[in-house]
């Protein structure tokens, strides 16, 4: 399987297949529609426009704050809105097909972000090939392929910046589930933090706020924001739906409230990096550590049953 998909990923640079090329206008369609939906006279309607529908967010200092707090990330449709999903979907006990044609259905309406193709592929992936599978392979390996089938599908992520982060961040949660399960809660927050940190060194060092408290805070807000972001959205369409449609600028100041806190969370970063990119680089550091990753994984396997 590893020499097959070496050789698509060849043919898919060579011949420049963009699977999304395909998929452009009904995408734009169900993106037209989702954004109208959520338009509503709320101030914040722009931001659940971006954080459901994938909508580029405008440049305002709730921008800023997400990004300062280190969880700029949810506003991207990426790994976290496609797991949520598939819980809700298995908690409807909806059959595996039906459950597949709706997450592909919502990749379709975020406009055909990379992440969000990504977190698709991993998904659809563990479903139907490797749960078949008779050979047993590991979450890791499953990240590392999913990753390489998306760039069959779409040789443009070779240069896409969000596919890389959402590639790294997967790989960086994966190994450090692997590594560091058996450890304490406390311990496998750190560790997994520092584990991100690692993999998104360069582009951080680069492009970001390099400070590593910024990885720690996002972490702690991460879980709490998306439900909070998510139950606010549910109930400003209820009012919006209802005849409590002037509840709206009300509510509105809850979110305030929120964004200040975030604010103040995300106070101590340090000015913005804007240095030159390089992509190989890059791309042999994630590889280097991609195999050390396996390498220690390796390792500590054996000396779990030799123990």
């Amino acid at each position: 399987m590893p020499l097959v998909l070496l050789i698509l990923l060849y043919f898919s640079h060579f011949f420049h297949f963009n699977m999304n090329e395909y998929l452009a206008q009904p995408s734009k369609y169900l993106n037209s529609a989702c954004n109208d939906t959520i338009s509503s006279s709320s101030h914040f309607s722009g931001l659940f426009q971006s954080f459901i529908c994938g909508k580029k967010l405008d440049k305002n200092l709730h921008k800023e704050t997400l990004i300062k707090s280190g969880i700029y990330h949810l506003i991207v449709v990426s790994g976290g809105h496609f797991l949520f999903l598939e819980s809700v979907f298995n908690i409807l006990k909806l059959p595996v097909l039906v459950r597949s044609f709706l997450l592909f259905l919502y990749y379709l309406t975020t406009g055909l972000q990379a992440p969000g193709l990504r977190a698709l592929i991993q998904l659809l992936m563990a479903k139907f090939i490797f749960t078949h599978s008779q050979h047993n392979t590991s979450q890791l390996n499953l990240v590392f392929i999913s990753g390489i089938v998306c760039l069959i599908l779409n040789c443009e992520y070779w240069a896409s910046l969000s596919f890389w982060l959402s590639f790294s961040v997967s790989i960086a949660l994966t190994t450090s589930q692997s590594l560091f399960y058996q450890e304490k809660p406390i311990n496998r927050f750190f560790l997994q933090n520092l584990t991100i940190y690692a993999f998104l060194f360069p582009f951080l060092l680069k492009l970001s706020y390099s400070h590593p408290i910024n990885i720690f805070v996002g972490s702690l807000l991460v879980t709490p924001t998306f439900f909070f972001l998510a139950f606010s959205g549910v109930i400003l369409f209820l009012l919006e739906v209802s005849s409590l449609i002037f509840l709206v600028s009300d509510y509105d100041q809850v979110i305030q409230y929120y964004f200040k806190f975030l604010e103040q969370m995300g106070s101590f970063s340090f000015d913005k990096n804007h240095d030159l990119w390089d992509w190989s680089q890059f791309w042999g550091y994630l590889l280097l550590l991609f195999i050390i990753s396996h390498f220690l994984k390796i390792q500590f396997e054996r000396r779990s049953i030799h123990v």
